[in-house]
């Protein structure tokens, strides 16, 4: 039933990243359109496509990352069953608190993302002061 879990939490989360950065255009389906536009510390956020998703897709893109990290984090619980504890217990435990640990993080990561995508609404309708103010912003951000 763990394992169950776990797996509905990997499909969740490829749901919510398709939710949240999915571009409409086919040329911004590409790796570099990726990390040039839409990852934080790409330097042309200001042509991001997350730009054009509605405000209601990115905050549900966002919300559906936490609750696929504590699915994922109950199929792991499955992997330190599997891992046969009564033959030691202290690394199947290892295993299962550091991997929930990172999908945890990982799930805070993708709720925080979405303000990726205002950054980007804000370059993309904002004046040239007040653009510049965020690219500063941005430059913080990256240092």
């Amino acid at each position: 039933m763990l394992a169950l879990a776990g797996a509905a939490g990997a499909a969740l989360m490829f749901i919510a990243d398709l939710v949240l950065y999915l571009p409409s255009r086919r040329d911004q389906l590409t790796a570099a359109h990726y990390f040039k536009c839409i990852d934080p510390n790409g330097d042309a956020l200001h042509s991001s496509s997350m730009a054009e998703i509605d405000d209601a897709r990115l905050m549900l893109g966002g919300a559906l990352g936490p609750i696929a990290s504590v699915l994922y984090t109950a199929g792991y619980f499955n992997l330190y069953g599997r891992l046969r504890p009564e033959q030691g217990a202290l690394l199947p435990a290892a295993a299962c608190v550091g991997l929930s640990t990172m999908m945890v993080v990982g799930g805070c990561y993708h709720a925080l993302f979405v303000f990726t995508g205002f950054i980007a609404k804000a370059f993309s309708e904002g004046n040239r002061a007040a653009n510049a103010t965020l690219g500063r912003l941005l430059g913080r951000h990256r240092a």
